[in-house]
């Protein structure tokens, strides 16, 4: 039997289309083709989260308001991901909320294992959610440290979320 390949045909987004002549020439082949396969990957991550957060929401708005008004009323966790030179002189900090309430599986979630951190039951960094609060509303001193490791997923889901490359 004889081994025949059957052409295929298929539409290329503009901005791979602008990729490939933007580089034509200036680089190897062999870059180029990571280059825009690094662009195909990144363009794939950004429609699965776009259908991600779209499921996440729909259910998780309602129940999320409520927890958002109760995170403004009582004192809540936070991981303050600003830098400590900033946060000795700015009024504000960069903080993730962090909730012990699970909806759903979320991407942008990262689980905080009971005892990490100091706290005293099962959590979420909620990384879809960075915001300012003013340096006066943090408590002292902090409940503890987060493992290097999850940090680092922590890390990596802000940049998804921000679009930080």
């Amino acid at each position: 039997m004889c081994d025949m390949r059957i052409p295929k045909t298929f539409t290329m987004d503009e901005s791979i289309l602008a990729a490939v002549e933007r580089t034509k020439g200036k680089r190897s082949t062999s870059e180029r083709v990571n280059e825009l396969l690094k662009l195909a990957l990144e363009q794939e991550q950004r429609q699965a989260l776009e259908q991600e957060a779209a499921r996440f929401y729909s259910v998780a708005n309602r129940s999320d308001r409520t927890e958002e008004r109760a995170f403004q009323q009582k004192d809540r966790p936070a991981l303050v991901i600003s830098s400590d030179v900033l946060n000795r002189h700015a009024l504000d900090v960069c903080i993730v909320p962090i909730t012990s309430v699970e909806h759903r599986r979320f991407a942008l979630r990262v689980s905080l294992p009971t005892g990490e951190g100091g706290l005293h039951r099962p959590s979420w960094a909620k990384c879809d959610q960075v915001t300012t609060i003013e340096q006066r509303e943090l408590r002292h001193p902090s409940l503890g440290r987060l493992t290097s490791a999850t940090l680092a997923k922590i890390e990596a889901a802000i940049r998804i979320a921000l679009e930080l490359k």
